[in-house]
């Protein structure tokens, strides 16, 4: 687990409190779920050498099996599973999986929260998914290996991880082995998330409002990454312009689900003013090992239909001495502008809706992939929204340290109005995308994930 050295010094008042909350909760988390901390100095270095054949972005994958590749556990309960794969001494080991219901935006499904469930939970249907970690996979089992394991074999799952490599897990009915390693956990109470690779510090009232963010192979251990996140909406109501930050936009943690492989928050956020309701709006966001994926699902009235020319929304990450960091972005990509050194700003068209993907390196054990995403019902536009101090800015609320070093997101515009649209921020976190020459072969992985395929056992014979 990722040390945590302490917060912004501004707040040494609270500090002492603070971390021995941190701690207390920290522990506690441990006893009751030791594989968190520990399953990992079992397997080292038997998945050291196993992840070394994986490009940097299958080294961080994960495997999404959909229900309706599961027909024949259609309508059936999922809880007395095990998913199985071969371990570099030729064992069947259980690896980390879970299953996840879907909410009726197509979102994972939280329990408690205000998102109603799409089906039955806990029984699985056609668009609930099954994910496990794509390094946690291995070779072919045998007939002999599998023969010998207890429970009843029900599926093969090969993934495709290149054009001349596949890997594998087994998923068994009535099997009591069940791995106890969990990559991701969010903390309600202290609002700290924290994975394999990285912790992210919330405020514990606001999930909009994030803090330190500490990267496990970055080399500047002592130093958060990240500044804060800075949500900023701005409306313009005839003559009258109204800007609102993320620590005025009201949001609440209506539920949490933590599993294994994802860990997923619910909030509910909507906005009006003066008596007219601008957008009803709830979101969720999901973190894995290395990435955390914000969505935003939000209903306009048709009323408002003076939205979509009049309502910016900006969304962007303000790093913390990130100068010297190298950036590029998916229509200027043959242009590295260096962070704190550059005089002129990147394009602000140097993405749109189609190429909306932007990077940067540090070159110290960080680097990170941004992609915008939509649905159907998003018609609007985005331009990059890029600030650096060596250009010049201002303080910008919320802000724990002076100037931009740098600031990167996105400007959204053309909100359509009168329907349910999602639009949402996926990031990636590795320390190796940009790395001899990975950063374009990266890009493009993450966008075609490993196809999975399901090789049902055959019911009479036994046989895959």
């Amino acid at each position: 687990m990722i040390s945590h050295p302490a917060f912004n010094q501004s707040r040494r008042f609270f500090q002492f409190s603070f971390q021995y909350l941190f701690l207390l909760s920290t522990a506690l988390f441990i006893i009751l779920n030791p594989g968190f901390i520990y399953a990992d100095v079992n397997d080292h270095n038997e998945k050291k050498a196993h992840n070394q054949l994986l490009s940097p972005v299958r080294q961080i994958e994960i495997c999404v099996v959909k229900g309706d590749q599961l027909k024949f556990l259609l309508e059936k309960p999922y809880a007395n599973y095990s998913l199985l794969a071969l371990n570099e001494n030729n064992t069947l080991k259980p690896v980390p999986f879970q299953f996840d219901d879907q909410n009726v935006n197509g979102l994972i499904y939280v329990p408690g929260g205000k998102i109603l469930i799409d089906g039955k939970e806990g029984i699985l249907d056609p668009q609930d998914e099954l994910a496990f970690m794509l390094e946690d996979s291995g070779q072919k089992a045998s007939g002999l290996e599998l023969a010998n394991t207890e429970g009843q074999l029900i599926a093969e799952i090969s993934i495709d991880v290149n054009e001349s490599r596949q890997q594998y897990v087994y998923l068994f009915k009535d099997n009591p082995d069940r791995s106890n390693k969990f990559y991701t956990h969010f903390d309600q109470a202290t609002g700290l998330l924290t994975t394999k690779k990285f912790s992210q510090q919330f405020d514990p009232k606001s999930i909009l409002i994030w803090e330190d963010y500490y990267y496990s192979d970055y080399i500047e251990k002592n130093e958060t990454l990240l500044d804060s996140a800075k949500i900023r909406v701005r409306i313009k109501l005839g003559l009258l312009k109204i800007t609102l930050n993320n620590t005025q936009l009201p949001d609440k943690i209506v539920g949490v689900k933590n599993g294994p492989i994802r860990s997923v928050i619910e909030m509910d956020a909507s906005l009006s003013l003066f008596g007219r309701d601008i957008i009803a709006a709830g979101g969720n966001l999901a973190a894995t090992k290395n990435s955390i994926h914000f969505a935003v699902e939000a209903t306009t009235p048709k009323t408002a239909g003076f939205i979509k020319d009049n309502l910016l929304i900006e969304y962007s990450y303000d790093f913390n001495k990130l100068d010297g960091m190298k950036f590029t972005s998916a229509l200027a990509s043959d242009k590295i502008i260096i962070a704190g050194v550059e005089k002129e700003k990147p394009d602000l068209n140097s993405i749109n809706l189609e190429h909306n993907w932007f990077s940067g390196s540090t070159g110290k054990g960080w680097d990170f992939i941004g992609f915008f995403q939509r649905n159907e019902n998003f018609d609007g536009e985005i331009q990059l929204l890029y600030k650096d101090k060596s250009m010049g800015d201002e303080n910008d609320e919320p802000e724990r340290f002076p100037g931009s070093s740098p600031q990167i997101g996105y400007y959204i515009s053309g909100v359509p109005a009168g329907t349910k649209f999602r639009f949402g921020i996926d990031f990636y976190y590795a320390s190796n995308f940009w790395q001899d020459n990975q950063l374009m072969p990266s890009i493009k992985q993450l966008q075609n994930p490993a196809l999975t395929k399901v090789n049902p056992v055959n019911s009479d014979s036994k046989q895959l």
